[in-house]
């Protein structure tokens, strides 16, 4: 059962693409910011010169979408970000 339910569980993952962070965002708020809407299974931060943009995976498309919902277009750290489905 143990690795049948965690191809199950990996394979209803939905990860997000997180864009327009501000530089000095850490990842440990992206991932608190993320877990008030269901179960992150991982998130992480990555830079290309002074752009900072992040991926998070939630463990359901419910908790993703409603992520999406509230936080795409909002204003996070003090820069508006865009939050999609990759």
């Amino acid at each position: 059962m143990g690795q049948a339910y965690v191809t199950t569980c990996i394979a209803m993952a939905i990860r997000l693409f997180i864009v327009g962070l501000p530089p000095s965002y850490p990842e440990k708020e992206l991932l608190q910011l993320f877990a008030s809407y269901g179960t992150v299974l991982s998130a992480h931060l990555q830079r290309a010169g002074s752009v900072q943009y992040g991926y998070v995976t939630m463990a359901s498309e419910h908790d993703a979408d409603r992520a999406i919902r509230d936080l795409h277009r909002s204003v996070v750290g003090g820069q508006r970000v865009l939050v999609m489905k990759e």
